[in-house]
């Protein structure tokens, strides 16, 4: 395999190596040897471990979405996404609070893409009740992150008023499907520092 990737000269020096146009092929253990002089030539190897990351391009997709819930419902959710290396971590949260695990299915992998990027799945079925309700709304969120280098979500749902017998006397709104929050890392870019020895 041949590895596509530049040495930065003019910011790398004995203990200091600056790649550019980095790849998910640059990825592994990088090796740095010290020698000293003669007539000992007592040698000092140092390894570093480096992971490359490839965040999404968009927010995470939630599908198979009403715009309105009452309870009783069968909610039935997928909340898909990446692609990404490493693969995003998932989680659904109902107005705010973490859903209870028996609700979740997955989180499932889709199969990697010819370049090694991940997409995953997961799911979220319940039955609507009215505990699930919160001033007649019900707010369905998917978050996607990576470490800390990346965070963002999705909301689906709405809000409704309900009678005695659940059923909806008046609608407010939908909440948009798909809207995103994000949380980005300030600093993106192809170029890396590698601290090999110090």
């Amino acid at each position: 395999m041949i590895l596509l990737f530049l040495f930065q000269l003019s910011q790398s020096n004995e203990s200091v190596v600056t790649l550019t146009q980095t790849d998910l092929d640059t990825a592994g253990t990088y090796k740095c040897e010290v020698t000293g002089e003669a007539p000992y030539f007592d040698t000092r190897t140092h390894y570093k471990e480096l992971t490359i990351v490839s965040l999404p391009k968009s927010g995470p997709e939630i599908r198979g979405a009403k715009p309105y819930y009452r309870p009783g419902d069968k909610v039935s959710l997928v909340c898909r996404a990446g692609p990404s290396v490493p693969a995003p971590h998932l989680n659904w949260f109902i107005n705010g609070h973490h859903v209870n695990s028996s609700y979740l299915h997955g989180p499932y992998s889709i199969a990697p893409s010819p370049s090694g990027l991940e997409t995953r799945e997961l799911g979220l079925k319940f039955i609507a009740e009215p505990r699930h309700f919160e001033a007649g709304e019900l707010v369905l969120k998917c978050t996607s992150s990576i470490e800390a280098l990346y965070w963002n979500s999705a909301e689906a749902g709405g809000r409704s008023d309900f009678d005695e017998d659940n059923e909806i006397t008046k609608r407010i709104g939908p909440r948009v499907e798909g809207k995103h929050q994000a949380r980005l890392p300030r600093v993106m870019g192809k170029v890396l520092y590698l601290h090999l020895w110090t």
